[in-house]
């Protein structure tokens, strides 16, 4: 959910993913039986941005997915066949995302995974869909699906009506009945974030006092923030992204608007922080609290992912999608007794009715490839760190390409 503009370094990140162009291994230590053996691995491809600007998102998202892969294989696999990781990173370019795509395919994958943005997911689900195969990714967007992509096409994330339907029923429950809406144009996600929150608050019985616009890399939104702070509204929803998203929540508090702030999901996480250490009153959905987790499986999962970088997440949402995907990958291959051509998980996902996964209860239909409406989070951003502050499942989601 990130633009390939200014780069917004966070330490250690880089890591977390493969910095060459080159595809890489990485599977779980247990070993198969003589029979699973002749059978192979489920070989999963990861074509995303380890590196550059997407890789706030991507990185995570791949750490995620190889703890999976190690939990699978731990307790045997699927049906005694391990799980095995390609990847290849397309560098947050988008004239790469495809050869990245190609990469992994030419490595085996039997699924490709693609980035937490349907901007740059798209390119490599379509060479993965050309090819036959299965493609999940962990776009914002609706549209990276069925009727955006193609048929073999499935995003494990909530997408964004589902995101601006909690952010409008979270702002309801507080009782601010007034907003204004600042929305990021820079990508799909935070455009239909803005779209579909702004038709769920009104349906709500809400009320939009104002309308803005700007872009990611725009070095000032003074104007923007001059008429939001005339229109006095209870809060502000900021359907945006770092880098360009921070930057406008520190002129938003600079200028002195003190309304509290309810930003995208992209927000999750406190990396962005600086420059703002003593932010307040901003809020936003997640799928989980690092540092202050109450979910215990979540809570191994972050552990894990420190033993195994170093440091903590930067973030919740990210690694439990990477997480997630692996599952449904491992669920749809049991279900479609073993097959992994795109055809076959594409039926056994379409069957898919609350499944349990890292990232929540999935349902699937022939007709929605999008795993809309289940509860999100909502994290505070309290003395520099997330505090989890309730959970909403939204009463109703507006309509989508779904």
């Amino acid at each position: 959910m990130l633009a390939v503009g200014a780069f917004f370094a966070v330490s250690g990140l880089a890591a977390c993913g493969s910095s060459s162009d080159s595809p890489t291994t990485a599977s779980g230590s247990s070993t198969s039986s003589t029979a699973a053996a002749d059978k192979g691995p489920i070989t999963i491809g990861v074509a995303s941005g380890t590196t550059g600007p997407i890789s706030f998102f991507d990185a995570p998202a791949l750490e995620g997915a190889k703890l999976a892969v190690a939990d699978i294989n731990a307790k045997g696999g699927v049906d005694g066949r391990q799980l095995k990781i390609v990847t290849a990173d397309h560098k947050s370019d988008t004239t790469q995302i495809v050869p990245a795509a190609l990469k992994v395919l030419e490595s085996g994958a039997d699924v490709v995974l693609g980035s937490c943005d349907y901007d740059f997911a798209n390119p490599a689900a379509r060479t993965a869909q050309a090819k036959g195969k299965l493609a999940l990714a962990c776009a914002g967007s609706p549209v990276f699906g069925k009727q955006g992509v193609g048929p073999l096409a499935f995003n494990a994330y909530a997408g964004t009506p589902t995101e601006g339907a909690v952010m409008a029923q979270f702002a309801m429950d507080k009782g601010w009945k007034t907003a204004y809406a600042l929305e990021d144009q820079g990508l799909e996600y935070s455009k239909t974030t803005c779209k579909y929150f702004r038709e769920a608050y009104e349906a709500l019985g809400g009320k939009i006092v104002g309308y803005d616009v700007f872009k990611n890399d725009d070095p000032s939104i003074a104007s923007q923030v001059t008429k939001l702070k005339n229109a006095k509204p209870s809060f502000v929803a900021l359907c945006s992204y770092t880098p360009g998203g921070a930057s406008a929540v520190k002129q938003i508090r600079d200028a002195g608007v003190d309304a509290p702030i309810i930003g995208g999901g992209a927000f999750d996480g406190t990396y962005w922080l600086k420059g703002i250490p003593n932010l307040k009153d901003f809020y936003n959905p997640s799928f989980g609290t690092v540092g202050n987790e109450k979910d215990p499986a979540r809570a191994k999962m972050f552990a894990d992912y420190k033993t195994a970088t170093g440091a903590d997440p930067v973030s919740a949402t990210y690694p439990v999608m990477g997480y997630t995907m692996v599952e449904l990958v491992a669920d749809a291959v049991q279900k479609a007794g073993g097959k992994t051509d795109g055809k076959s998980l594409q039926t056994a996902l379409e069957s898919f009715k609350d499944v349990k996964t890292m990232g929540g209860l999935m349902t699937f239909t022939p007709d929605c490839h999008v795993a809309l409406g289940r509860p999100l989070l909502i994290n505070e951003i309290k003395n520099g760190k997330d505090t989890l502050v309730t959970e909403i499942k939204p009463t109703a989601v507006p309509k989508s390409p779904c």
